[in-house]
């Protein structure tokens, strides 16, 4: 059976970083800057 994994997170900065994994490997992954590039913690 394979493994799927969507994730969608909110930086501190307020940058968003989204991407879907099938077994392990990143099918599709995107990022959007937040207004600052100089917090990269998860909110």
């Amino acid at each position: 059976m394979s493994r799927v994994v969507f994730y969608r997170q909110l930086r501190m900065d307020g940058g968003y970083r989204t991407g879907l994994e099938v077994d392990g490997e990143t099918v599709y992954g995107r990022f959007e800057e937040g207004q600052t590039d100089n917090n990269p913690r998860l909110r």
